[in-house]
């Protein structure tokens, strides 16, 4: 029973170690559907448009190559050419600060090129720093982008805007605050709003366009997100089964593809689709274009080999707007962390860049427990061992009989001992009159498997829990452990559980074979060293969890042994009556 229990326990860390080194968070293969052709109406002067044969712009906006490109240096580069550019001077900057976000508008362009979040911190020592999220610094660039497409018209130069301040602020009695930006060129008037609301990582999009030319005026709105392949730090295990890259969604198919960037090197995406959202993601953060629920958009990405930037975005459908009218053009953009409760209740589907593996369902449900009880205690190590604690009481009947059968295995132990001698020269009598003894003692030998296989899917579904829930990064818990996300510091947690294991393997009946015991013996050593590297809110929770049951293990054996003895004592005085 040892022997499989022990087995059980190195299946758990072996599981573990080859979901992260071999990623079953693989990306699913990129669809390559057929395109079709996207006929909108929208108002009185909407005409009929192909979106696969849209091919050039508005003075200063991007074209996307919608149609698969050939993949040449010459076609990536294109995904860059309304690209704002990093040497921006400060008075083309517009500054926005709401209580969750720092924002940067650069006014060519009109697009979003900073974002620092005011609630995350850059490095856990640093108090002062908020992590910035989207930048337009050459080697980390990250911005989010959105322009106008107009037929045959391929002028390469941003579009400027202007705005009546630099410096918008939400203060803290405002609902909402409003970013206007202006243009005007060749007749037609562009009002570029971003709408910001307190408490939101939504920003909501408006293009109020305005024709006040002497014939019809016709294009589509695109936006889009620009970056670089991130180099995030490492921390043992921990980022290397994290997802980076682009993803998108289709509600048509209840689909969402992740698409990693080494996928964007080779392959575009040409995808039409109603709804949806446009993401880039890395570890714990997200931004995403959202347009509107029932807009037909194509979806598009491209890679650029000059300069290492990766683009995914959308463009809606072509308007037309007769002369003396306007029509208004919306999409939304999230910034921020990946909150799965916050990312539900913007688009279907967004929830689901937080992914838990093959099993979510325990992962999810361990992620709501933990919020209620964080809800409570207001600290997220306290809510791992109390919801270990929890965990342990809901199987602790099953543990008990699986204890049990331990100590009745540990009083067999002498007799055992005595068959193993009685025949040392053969294994497979020896195997024989052991089985032969179980049978007779009603023991099983597999029934110390139970707690272990309970124990391995949630231990499995709370690895990915502590690695992709944004609630644990950075997130304190007392004394020396000030980010339950990164390992030990000291160690402490690790040497803590290795002993914790060391005692209840004492707790265990040895194993027959003396050269087992030697192995199981190292076992705590070497699961101490391989756990120095798991984040310190898993260690947590297994170290409480060993403590529980050696606590459990020896009640339970106490018990078993008191029982034991009334019962000799009943049988002794009948025997003697």
């Amino acid at each position: 029973m040892t022997d499989f229990k022990r087995f059980f326990l190195y299946a758990a860390v072996v599981a573990v170690v080859f979901m992260l080194w071999n990623s079953w968070q693989h990306e699913r293969s990129l669809q390559q559907p057929t395109t079709r052709t996207v006929t909108t109406t929208i108002g009185a002067s909407a005409s009929p448009t192909s979106l696969a044969q849209t091919s050039s712009t508005q003075t200063g906006d991007f074209v996307p190559s919608l149609a698969p490109p050939p993949q040449t240096d010459s076609t990536a580069a294109a995904v860059s050419h309304d690209s704002v550019t990093a040497s921006s001077p400060s008075q083309q900057l517009i500054t926005v600060t709401t209580d969750v976000f720092e924002v940067t508008i650069d006014k060519q362009g009109g697009s979003i090129v900073k974002v620092a979040l005011l609630d995350y911190l850059q490095e856990a020592h640093d108090q002062q720093t908020p992590f910035v999220l989207l930048n337009d610094q050459p080697t980390t660039r990250y911005v989010a982008q959105s322009g106008l497409i107009i037929p045959g018209d391929d002028s390469a130069e941003p579009r400027l805007f202007h705005s009546r301040q630099n410096q918008y602020q939400l203060q803290a009695n405002d609902q909402v605050l409003e970013v206007m930006l202006t243009s005007e060129q060749q007749g037609i008037q562009v009002q570029k709003i971003y709408t910001f609301k307190p408490g939101d990582y939504l920003i909501q999009l408006t293009y109020q366009i305005a024709n006040a030319r002497n014939q019809p005026w016709r294009g589509s709105l695109y936006t889009q997100l620009t970056r670089t392949e991130p180099q995030e730090k490492s921390s043992g295990f921990l980022t290397i089964a994290s997802f980076s890259g682009a993803s998108l969604s289709n509600p048509d198919e209840k689909m969402y593809q992740k698409i990693s960037f080494k996928k964007l090197r080779s392959q575009n995406v040409n995808q039409v689709v109603t709804g949806g959202w446009a993401a880039m993601q890395q570890h714990y953060f997200l931004s995403a274009f959202i347009p509107p629920e029932s807009q037909i958009s194509q979806y598009y990405s491209n890679h650029n080999a000059q300069n290492g930037e990766y683009t995914i975005g959308l463009v809606g459908p072509e308007v037309q707007i007769a002369p003396g009218q306007q029509q208004t053009l919306r999409s939304s953009l999230f910034v921020g962390p990946e909150i799965t409760p916050l990312l539900k209740d913007i688009a279907p589907g967004l929830d689901l860049t937080v992914d838990y593996g093959w099993l979510w369902p325990i992962s999810v449900f361990l992620m709501w427990l933990m919020r209620q009880v964080h809800y409570v205690v207001g600290n997220w190590g306290w809510s791992i061992i109390i919801v270990t604690g929890l965990i342990k009481l809901a199987f602790y009947y099953p543990s008990a009989k699986s204890y049990r059968s331990m100590a009745h295995m540990r009083e067999l132990q002498p007799r055992m001992k005595m068959l193993k001698e009685r025949y040392a020269d053969d294994k497979a009598k020896f195997s024989q009159a052991m089985m032969e003894l179980y049978r007779k003692e009603k023991v099983n030998p597999l029934g110390g498997c139970l707690p272990i296989l309970i124990q391995l899917p949630v231990f499995i579904a709370l690895y990915w829990v502590l690695l992709e829930s944004v609630e644990f990064r950075h997130a304190p818990f007392m004394f020396w452990i000030q980010d339950l996300s990164a390992k030990d510091p000291y160690f402490i947690l690790p040497v803590l559980m290795g002993i914790s294991m060391f005692i209840q393997q004492k707790l265990n009946p040895p194993p027959p074979d003396p050269m087992q015991e030697k192995i199981l013996l190292f076992l705590p050593i070497a699961l101490t060293f391989l756990f120095v590297q798991f984040p310190a809110g898993l260690v947590l929770y297994w170290t409480v969890n060993n403590v529980l049951s050696i606590a459990q293990q020896w009640y339970v054996m106490q018990r078993f042994k008191q029982h034991k003895e009334n019962t000799e004592k009943k049988l002794k005085i009948k025997k003697t009556n």
